[in-house]
């Protein structure tokens, strides 16, 4: 069930798609992936849209922008999941990797054509272009770190989330205040937030993943994240008896997951990174509180995001 909210940004999706020269089972592909993307909630267009009114109440253009933000990060998932292959309940999952990439790389394609487009029309186009396409870049090398499987701490790990998940989050935040003509100043105190914010929910769905009893828990494929990491440092009784279950010769399996699940429970990882969550929220309220606008848009803002 889509939110009302989300259906402005939705209904601009369909027009690129539809206005796109892309013809046949691509566009109808293509409107389905949008469709199910719209029915998560759209927190990165919202978040555009909810950024520029902090400086500007029009809507001249804003919901556009906010579909082309969020064609950019429908790309973005379907590239991360055919690379990791753990989430083959999306509709790009039950269609061959190779129709599933081209259609990746076509709404990849639309959003900068689209981006472009926009850019023409607002005092800072230039800017605007400038941020989506290093804050995208900055992402994929993220994505290229996680990839490599190569996390050896929690420096390492923050590192990481700061740029495949801060910097999509930061796009998105800074791309409607920019085209809601923000001063430099307010656009690094929305850079320094947003960032912060964008990693607040990789951890929230880390916190998942190692509690998830399925397929698509976090230990059961290795992945080394916040609540792992922490797990791995052996603190207490409950983290010795995982890590070993977990790098045992036979190693984890889906059938023992529950009762690892509640090891994990007792071991004090997901206590850890709610802790450093704890921290960034109070981090992210201190600089909205220097935000130069309204009380009430501040407000707003933190009702959003916190």
């Amino acid at each position: 069930m889509m939110d009302s909210s989300a259906v402005p940004i939705y209904v601009e999706m369909i027009k690129v798609i539809e206005s796109s020269i892309f013809q046949g089972s691509f566009k109808e592909s293509a409107k389905e992936f949008v469709r199910f993307k719209a029915e998560k909630g759209l927190v990165f267009g919202k978040l555009t849209v909810l950024h520029h009114h902090l400086f500007d109440n029009s809507e001249k253009h804003i919901y556009e922008l906010a579909a082309v933000i969020e064609i950019l990060i429908l790309s973005a998932d379907i590239f991360d999941d055919l690379q990791d292959k753990d989430n083959p309940f999306t509709p790009w999952s039950q269609v061959p990797d190779s129709i599933a990439l081209n259609i990746g790389l076509g709404l990849l394609s639309l959003s900068n054509q689209y981006s472009f487009t926009i850019s023409k029309s607002i005092p800072h186009g230039q800017e605007l272009l400038s941020c989506i396409q290093d804050y995208s870049l900055d992402s994929i090398a993220g994505q290229h770190l996680d990839l490599l499987d190569l996390i050896k701490g929690e420096e390492d790990y923050i590192q990481m989330i700061r740029l495949k998940s801060g910097k999509l989050t930061a796009l998105a935040c800074l791309a409607g205040a920019i085209a809601g003509n923000a001063s430099p100043q307010a656009l690094e105190i929305i850079r320094k937030y947003s960032e912060t914010v964008g990693m607040f929910a990789q951890v929230s769905n880390d916190i998942e993943g190692v509690l998830r009893t399925d397929t698509k828990n976090d230990l059961l494929n290795k992945r080394r994240t916040l609540p792992v990491l922490y797990l791995l440092n052996e603190f207490n009784q409950a983290s010795k008896e995982v890590v070993r279950e977990v790098f045992t010769d036979r190693g984890l399996i889906e059938e023992t997951l529950p009762l690892v699940v509640e090891k994990i429970k007792q071991s004090g990882a997901v206590q850890y990174a709610q802790v450093k969550q704890r921290v960034w929220s109070l981090e992210v309220s201190r600089m909205i509180d220097e935000l130069p606008v309204e009380d009430d848009k501040r407000n707003q803002l933190k009702q959003f995001i916190l």
